[in-house]
């Protein structure tokens, strides 16, 4: 190369090696599930949730990396029942990839409703423990009077 200095052989040739080598890649999709999990305290219809990407995440990464083979670690929030409304945040997700880590949010897919069956049946015991008592209660004084 005439008049081309070896400073800007050696910047054109990194360059090359670069957009050759390197890619924009999204990691994580917006929209995306990233798991589904069970939520207790939910009605039938509810109780399967899907756990959204709340966001895109985007990187630099090589040309080579496979995302597929690259296992992401899923932390979910304590506590998770009934009810929930669709959008809340549930948990985190992340990938490590060359040192890097790349997380984003993870959200409600739909809003999960509180079964209510567990009230129903407090209710029903209850009552049933009140009913038990009155009829002790007038057993015994039908005892009493006949001991009398």
């Amino acid at each position: 190369m005439s008049g081309v200095s070896a400073r800007f052989s050696d910047t054109k040739d990194l360059y090359e090696y670069g957009f050759s080598n390197f890619s924009k890649q999204t990691v994580l999709k917006a929209g995306d599930i990233a798991t589904q999990i069970e939520v207790p305290n939910a009605t039938k219809e509810t109780k399967n949730l899907d756990l959204l990407i709340e966001k895109d995440v985007s990187a630099l990464l090589s040309n080579n990396l496979s995302l597929e083979t690259i296992t992401p670690e899923i932390k979910l929030n304590e506590n998770i029942s009934a009810p929930i409304m669709e959008g809340t945040l549930l948990g985190s997700i992340s990938y490590s990839i060359d040192g890097l880590s790349f997380s984003s949010n993870l959200v409600a897919s739909h809003t999960v409703e509180e079964s209510k069956l567990l009230t129903y049946v407090i209710y029903i015991g209850s009552i049933c423990i009140v009913i038990f008592l009155f009829c002790e209660i007038i057993s015994k004084k039908k005892r009493h009077k006949r001991s009398k």
